[in-house]
């Protein structure tokens, strides 16, 4: 016969807030509106999730620009 499960009573929470950020907040507030926005590069490529820095060059990201709803997905962790 096993012996039962230790178990203990918890509760889950989060005792702090975070700070999105001014690319965050507006990206998030666009899933809310049912938008997706992205980050455009100089290149023309559009980084989703949006960044505020170029991952490939370093350079500062300024234009957010709204896309589609439909797309591929190219990668994923």
């Amino acid at each position: 016969m096993s012996e039962p499960s230790l178990t203990a009573p918890h509760q889950l929470a989060y005792t702090y807030k975070r700070s999105l950020g001014p690319v965050f907040s507006k990206f998030f507030t666009a899933l809310r509106d049912r938008r997706i926005l992205g980050m455009k590069r100089k290149d023309g490529t559009v980084l989703v999730p949006p960044k505020e820095y170029d991952p490939d060059t370093g350079e500062t990201l300024d234009e957010l620009v709204e896309v589609s709803d439909t797309g591929v997905v190219r990668s994923w962790t």
